[in-house]
């Protein structure tokens, strides 16, 4: 068994997308490289600054980081980290920022966590490891980071920021190891996976020299076969190999 970034992987597609508007006289700053996102190096990004100043009233920020797959799976975990930030100098101000993770489940987005605030500035950095309570999620395609900006005022010194990054956008899902263990079932024929032997291993295999484990996982698992095995408490399923 082997955790793996399906962001990572060569057949998971990159969207990136940064747009702020204003209705008048906007600057902007552009910050790192699109590949800084899934570099597994949570100390660079990509992103970008807006600001404005007395000839505008206001101005939005929408920032989006869309990976997605064409075959859908169970992810066991989403590590996410992004910043927002927005500021206004001026009277009748008013700022306030969203920031969200997505999952494409059964074709769909479902926002699995949302952060929002309005004080000012309104700032904050999100270094996120989301699991859905250990659960995870089944039928997944795809994984977006976003967030959103507003800051206005008029009179005053009528200065706006608004700025956000993505440092990392990660999904994990468990593969297990083909050695060519096949089991029938029937009229089908199940591929067994398995793993580098440990001492939880109740099940085992030996091929070519070395004895492998051949994990036991719940019925209902993502990755479970039609093959079931009593483990002295439970039923367990061989896992499906990868």
């Amino acid at each position: 068994m082997a955790q793996i970034d399906i962001v990572n992987d060569g057949a998971t597609s990159h969207v990136n997308t940064r747009v702020c508007t204003a209705n008048s006289g906007i600057s902007y700053t552009y910050y790192g490289s699109e590949s800084d996102i899934i570099d597994t190096n949570d100390s660079t990004y990509w992103g970008m600054k807006c600001t404005t100043g007395k000839d505008a009233l206001s101005q939005t920020h929408t920032q989006y980081s869309t990976h997605e797959w064409s075959t859908a799976i169970h992810i066991d975990y989403v590590h996410a980290k992004q910043y927002v930030y927005s500021y206004t100098n001026g009277n009748y101000s008013n700022q306030s920022a969203n920031s969200q993770v997505y999952l494409k489940i059964a074709s769909s987005w479902v926002s699995i966590q949302s952060h929002s605030g309005s004080s000012n500035p309104t700032t904050w950095t999100d270094d996120l490891t989301l699991d859905n309570n250990g659960a995870g999620w089944d039928d997944v395609t795809g994984v977006r980071a976003y967030t959103y900006c507003t800051a206005y005022c008029y009179e005053g010194g009528r200065y706006r920021e608004t700025r956000a990054y993505f440092h990392t956008v990660e999904a994990f899902t468990t593969q297990y190891t083909d050695i060519g263990l096949r089991l029938k079932t029937g009229t089908s024929t199940v591929n067994v996976g398995v793993d580098t032997l440990d001492s939880s291993h109740q099940v085992r295999v030996y091929k070519g020299g070395t004895v492998y484990g051949v994990p036991l996982v719940d019925t209902d698992h993502a990755k479970a076969s039609a093959i079931r095995v009593y483990d002295g408490a439970t039923v367990k399923a061989l896992p499906i190999a990868d």
